[in-house]
């Protein structure tokens, strides 16, 4: 409803979009609890740690893994 509608009291329905999750995983995504796999790029820590050589020396840095996009597991079968 516009201004002057509510201003002279318009009473309207309005639709509303809610999500709902999925009533076989739960919103998970996964086609049930054995369809992750522990991540082979980082072994399940979610993290990709790497040492770089500077000219100060060795400097650490820690990103989130690439390939599990920080989870440490991979989906292998998706829900429906």
């Amino acid at each position: 409803p516009t201004y002057e509608e509510v201003a002279q009291g318009a009473n309207k329905k309005n639709k509303v979009k809610k999500h709902v999750p999925c009533s076989h995983c739960n919103g998970v995504g996964a086609k049930g609890k054995n369809a992750f796999q522990t991540c082979y790029t980082c072994g399940g820590t979610g993290q990709r740690r790497r040492v770089t050589q500077t000219f100060l020396g060795q400097k650490p840095t820690v990103t989130p893994c690439p390939t599990c996009q920080g989870e440490g597991q991979i989906l292998t079968s998706k829900c429906g």
